[in-house]
């Protein structure tokens, strides 16, 4: 019964399809081909179960029947359950157009829960922005703070530098004017010229 099973299962997908639902050459690990996405998910599951390579992992008819049995059981049911919220929905709008005052404390709370809604988004933005604002001028001024720091810090070396170089010029300078008073007194020229004899 499987076997007779799968095999109008299989002329069903090949229907559907319009192509065999097998590659020619089928080894254990091959899938069945898809059916196309215009049929319902039901039937897809259920073509699926029945055309499986191991003849164990297919439903029985027995199965089979009680799997659609229950798929009508609840397409009955949400249709009863759709039915309901369309009477609903009828009543509801019936007793608007009876009493105008329900239609219009409806839209008042519409428009309010949307002005709420707004509001809050509004708040939640400006909240946002008014962090992110203080955040940067944190940001802002300890940059500045470590540049005065930097400043201050290449203002002390330039002094110490400036020093130190202004020291060496004097000495410098002490020592041209040694050498250049011993040039000036011939004495000296002439020690210099005795001491390279």
């Amino acid at each position: 019964m499987a076997l007779n099973l799968a095999t109008f299962v299989g002329t069903i997908h090949e229907l559907c399809n319009l192509r065999p639902p097998f590659p020619e050459h089928m080894k254990s690990g091959d899938m069945v081909d898809p059916l196309l996405e215009r049929y319902s998910s039901r039937l897809k599951d259920c073509i699926a179960a029945c055309m499986s390579y191991l003849p164990s992992h297919r439903p029985s008819a027995t199965n089979l029947l009680i799997y659609t049995q229950q798929q009508k059981i609840e397409r009955l049911v949400q249709l009863k359950v759709d039915q309901r919220a369309t009477v609903e929905n009828s009543r509801e709008h019936v007793d608007e157009k009876l009493d105008p005052r329900k239609g219009w404390e409806k839209e008042r709370e519409l428009l309010e829960s949307h002005y709420k809604k707004i509001k809050d988004e509004s708040d939640k933005a400006w909240i946002e922005l008014h962090d992110k604002t203080s955040r940067k001028a944190e940001e802002e001024k300890v940059r500045a703070d470590q540049l005065q720091k930097d400043k201050e810090e290449l203002q002390k070396s330039y002094n110490e530098l400036k020093g130190k170089v202004k020291a060496r010029l004097e000495i410098l300078m002490e020592l041209y004017r040694d050498i250049g008073s011993v040039f000036s007194d011939n004495s000296g020229l002439e020690r210099l010229n005795v001491n390279q004899e």
